[in-house]
């Protein structure tokens, strides 16, 4: 009895470790998305600034998965949500920047960071590259073998 109770309070264990890993991941990469909002690039002639934010969300979305980075994607928006300076450091955060000019950029991350691993973004690629065939020397723009 007490090696069945020791076996059970091991397989506990090892699942709240494994849930505390997983928790750490995603907060890690909020952080990291945050971290790369504040490398920005404003341009004149327009509201939006270019951000290194986007190569982060591409990246979170194709390294966790679309879960992960859908799940460390919404954490940074309610991180923004509450108040903390994780939006690029030109617009106002919080609310104002969600509904401000790029909020439409924001809201959406969660949705692309879920569909950079799946085949979606792969297909978009393919289907572009397939319209352009060749780059003037012969050879095929798109990277993937199946063009």
């Amino acid at each position: 009895m007490a090696r069945m109770a020791t076996n059970t309070l091991s397989s506990s264990n090892s699942r709240a470790l494994a849930w505390a890993r997983q928790v750490a991941i995603v907060v890690s990469a909020s952080l990291f998305v945050a971290l790369c909002a504040r490398v920005t690039l404003p341009l004149p002639f327009t509201p939006v600034p270019l951000t290194l934010q986007n190569f982060a969300v591409l990246l979170v979305g194709m390294t966790l998965g679309s879960r992960r980075g859908f799940a460390a994607l919404a954490l940074y928006l309610a991180e923004g949500l509450a108040g903390l300076p994780v939006f690029n450091p030109t617009g106002p955060g919080g609310l104002a920047q969600l509904l401000g000019p790029t909020g439409g950029f924001l809201m959406v991350y969660p949705l692309v960071a879920a569909l950079a691993t799946s085949g979606a973004l792969r297909t978009l690629l393919v289907r572009v590259c397939r319209g352009n065939k060749s780059n003037g020397r012969g050879r095929s723009c798109c990277p993937f073998a199946t063009c």
